[in-house]
Order: C-alpha cells, then sequence, then structure tokens
C-alpha cells in the first residue's frame, strides 16, 4: 500500500480499532476503510504536487543528444538524456522573445 506500519496503527486506531501492534488482525470491512483512506490520502498527496507544478510553471522537454563516439555508443541509447524544465509566464515570455 506504500504506508508504514506506524501510520496504518494510527489510522486504524482513529477509526476506533484495538491493534496492539503491526500484527494484528482486522476484519475485512476495516481493511477496506483503511484502504480508502490510504488512497484518499494518496490522491490529496497527488494533486497538491500537481498544483506545486502548476504554480512552478510549464513543463518543457530539453532533449541533450551527444554525437556517439564509437559503435557501440551507436547502439546504444545513453547518448541522449532527457530533462524537463519548467518556466512560468515570465521566463516563457522572454525566452519567446
Amino acid at each position: 500500500m506504500g504506508v508504514s506500519s506506524q501510520d496504518l496503527m494510527v489510522i486504524l486506531k482513529d477509526l476506533g480499532e484495538a491493534v496492539k501492534s503491526y500484527l494484528s488482525t482486522i476484519e475485512n470491512d476495516t481493511a477496506d476503510a483503511v484502504k480508502e483512506i490510504v488512497e484518499s490520502q494518496m490522491a490529496e498527496e497527488q494533486q497538491k504536487k500537481e498544483e506545486e507544478k502548476k504554480k512552478k510553471g510549464i513543463p518543457i522537454s530539453v532533449t541533450d543528444e551527444k554525437p556517439a563516439k564509437t559503435e557501440e555508443q551507436k547502439e546504444s541509447k545513453e547518448t541522449t538524456s532527457e530533462e524537463v524544465v519548467y518556466f512560468n509566464a515570465d521566463q516563457l515570455s522572454r525566452l519567446l522573445k
């Protein structure tokens, strides 16, 4: 689930479940409730990350292709690297002038 056992224990205690350790057993209904809570929290975190990206600016992909020196390097994909750079509106307008 991508959540630490300590965080799961906190969620279970918030739900009123009497758990003593991460090895405690729970009912299927409780497990479903925990799963919904965790998925909700993960969705909120993802949404916050997306909002932060939007605040940073517009993503622009930059590809840096290096000339291959040997036949082995020509066959390899190691000669190309890609980076995403974020520009806000002011920076982007200056670049396009």
